[in-house]
């Protein structure tokens, strides 16, 4: 362990606000335990850490490798910017001991700037919940919420200018993810899947509920459907890919489970299916008529407070229309997270009565009708 002599420890406590503001006035932006590393990348990374060329002192912050930085770097970063290299060479403040604390001091100070309070002490925490709440249920009333232009009928597919990326639990604990909004949306392919899945409501006397069901890929009797198919322009390429839903065989049953049945017909399909989700490149040589897109607001003052926003438009491309609009805003009352999840367990306003994966689509189909099936 590092030593640290007589005075360094108080020492270190006492510039240490000095050292940090003369740190953060250096980048002008919020510092973030998570966002230390990849501003300290370019100074030798982590691979210094393990040439022992950093001091071979890596700090960890939220128990993850992942968001770790090697004190060597941080330390030359913050006596650079500060000038404050002599305090503590002088006070012993540069064996590992101090090196610790001083890093957990720093990360622990990190959110200052985007909380702008202390979520761990209580009489803060309830005035910025106050406050936060205050805010969530003003734009609830008079921004968030559902605008439908216009309806169209009878739509087989429709063009995706943008698909949820897949989300991490780093993101979900992260007041800035741009994605906070819709926490609990489908990503990637599924998000994709969410478009072309049947609808199963709950009926009673043969009748069809009015609030929204879930989404699903089987085909089962009473099913609303979905779209035939979407179009997503893939990033990679920049080419247009026509996604589609089918059943196909995915294995073989056990002979000895279903004997009954194979004595009873020979020819009983032994086959099982399971749907997949089909990509080829569009047959189409222009683009779909309708779009959907979406817009995340990352407002700085908004995410302070732990909430967000994001807007879903319909758009008709051939008239320049925005055919309908969903706005919905997000709150969380966890502003100190710990192994735990924000944006998931968040409150929401401003959607649809369906599943908290397919609000997106839940909303789409009421302004681009799907087609029915023959």
């Amino acid at each position: 362990m590092g030593k640290i002599v007589d005075g360094g420890l108080a020492t270190m406590q006492r510039e240490l606000p000095n050292m940090i503001a003369a740190f953060r006035a250096s980048r002008p932006q919020a510092i973030r335990p998570d966002g230390l590393e990849g501003q300290l990348a370019s100074e030798g990374g982590q691979t210094a850490c393990h040439n022992r060329a950093t001091d071979g002192a890596r700090v960890v912050f939220r128990g993850d490798q992942n968001d770790s930085v090697c004190w060597g770097n941080l330390q030359r970063r913050l006596l650079r910017t500060s000038g404050q290299r002599s305090t503590m060479e002088v006070n012993g403040m540069t064996g590992p001991c101090g090196q610790r604390l001083f890093v957990a001091l720093l990360a622990a100070s990190s959110a200052l700037p985007l909380y702008a309070y202390d979520p761990l002490n209580r009489v803060e925490y309830l005035a910025k919940i106050k406050e936060a709440k205050a805010y969530y249920e003003e734009k609830c009333e008079k921004v968030a919420g559902i605008r439908i232009h216009k309806t169209v009928p009878d739509v087989e597919g429709l063009l995706l200018l943008k698909v949820r990326p897949e989300r991490r639990s780093r993101e979900l604990a992260d007041p800035m993810w741009p994605g906070a909004a819709f926490g609990r949306e489908a990503t990637g392919d599924s998000y994709i899947t969410s478009f072309l899945g049947y609808e199963y409501r709950a009926s009673k006397n043969g009748e069809m509920s009015p609030w929204r069901g879930y989404i699903g890929t089987t085909r089962n009797p009473g099913g609303l459907p979905g779209y035939r198919w979407v179009e997503v322009i893939d990033e990679k390429d920049g080419q247009r890919y026509r996604y589609s839903g089918s059943v196909k065989a995915a294995g073989k049953k056990n002979p000895d489970a279903y004997r009954a049945e194979l004595e009873n017909d020979p020819a009983y399909d032994m086959n099982t299916y399971r749907w997949s989700l089909d990509k080829i490149p569009s047959p189409s040589k222009t683009p779909p008529r309708y779009a959907v897109t979406f817009e995340d607001h990352v407002i700085p003052d908004e995410r302070a407070l732990w909430v967000a926003s994001s807007t879903v438009k319909v758009l008709d491309l051939k008239t320049h229309e925005v055919l309908g609009e969903m706005t919905r805003y997000a709150i969380s009352y966890i502003h100190a997270p710990h192994h735990s999840m924000p944006w998931i367990s968040s409150y929401t306003c401003g959607t649809t009565s369906g599943g908290a994966s397919t609000e997106t689509r839940q909303f789409v189909d009421q302004v681009l009708i799907p087609k029915k099936e023959d």
